[in-house]
């Protein structure tokens, strides 16, 4: 149980879920019919559900869900071309960037998941840079030398920061990547700030969908109806969209990564890894990755 919650998807999802859990219930009451035998039951219940997740999530923050020290890999620095710089955003998100001067390359956020740094992705962003796309890496609070405690509503303030930083620092089209836990954020960013399309890798419908599959037959879902809808984000966001999962997954299981799919009601393309871990393509299948991806992206500027 606590390896699989080392890897699992979200900073927080317990903790929230068990806030929903608690919130809601006096409407339940209400809907129980008020009784007093009921009220108690039901609160009872509350509270024993509340209370597994929060030691689920106690779990998870003491096997290491943050991420660690940053150092990019010299793939990353051999490919600087244009130049590169490591600074703040926002006085506590740290950033790395790779951008090339001899070309007009699309500008790629790359919104990282769960586990890990900006160090874990510098061979994936060398790799696109190589092949003509500029790449934009940032640490989420909490991880890598960014300063602070992850929590849902902050992640996504480093993702408007992160987005605004860059734009700052280039005109280029700009393309959201999420990976995992990054495939909610960049989704919203897509909504919030004008993107050209996005890739979504091994990601989720939503918060409800990932609740009610990783604590089935506890129908946790039910409480977060409104958290990190991804596929509705997108939808509204009207912008290209490309799916990347793996049928090995066992973090965020494939069908999750079909129900986003199938969801989405814009111009979509999906790819799909007989033999794929967790945000294992890159490594497992890289030309057919690094292929499909750029060419995905290239269609859309």
């Amino acid at each position: 149980m606590r390896q699989l919650l080392k890897r699992n998807f979200y900073p927080l999802p317990d903790a929230l879920l068990g806030l929903y859990v608690l919130c809601t219930a006096r409407e339940y009451l209400w809907a129980l019919g008020g009784s007093d035998s009921k009220n108690v039951a039901a609160w009872t219940a509350s509270a024993i559900v509340a209370g597994f997740l929060v030691w689920l999530w106690s779990a998870k923050r003491g096997t290491g869900w943050e991420g660690t020290e940053s150092s990019l890999s010299a793939e990353w620095h051999a490919w600087r071309d244009g130049g590169s710089q490591a600074q703040p955003v926002r006085g506590h998100v740290h950033c790395d960037w790779l951008w090339l001067s001899l070309v007009v390359a699309p500008l790629l956020i790359f919104f990282h998941g769960n586990a890990g740094n900006i160090t874990d992705r510098g061979t994936t962003a060398a790799e696109l840079a190589r092949r003509g796309i500029a790449v934009f890496l940032f640490d989420w609070r909490g991880y890598g030398r960014s300063e602070g405690s992850p929590t849902e509503s902050g992640l996504f303030r480093d993702a408007l920061a992160a987005y605004d930083f860059a734009r700052s620092r280039s005109d280029a089209p700009i393309v959201a990547y999420g990976e995992s836990l990054g495939g909610p954020y960049a989704a919203e960013i897509a909504l919030e700030r004008p993107v050209r399309c996005v890739v979504i890798e091994t990601s989720i419908p939503s918060l409800a969908a990932i609740g009610n599959t990783l604590y089935r037959p506890l129908p946790l879902g039910w409480f977060a109806p409104r958290a990190l809808t991804t596929t509705r984000w997108l939808n509204e966001a009207r912008v290209p969209v490309l799916v990347i999962h793996g049928k090995q997954d066992e973090v965020i299981p494939f069908a999750l990564g079909m129900q986003l799919y199938d969801g989405l009601r814009v111009p979509k393309e999906l790819l799909v890894s007989e033999k794929a871990h967790h945000c294992e393509f890159a490594t497992c299948e890289p030309e057919r990755y690094y292929e499909t991806v750029v060419k995905f992206v290239r269609q859309h500027l």
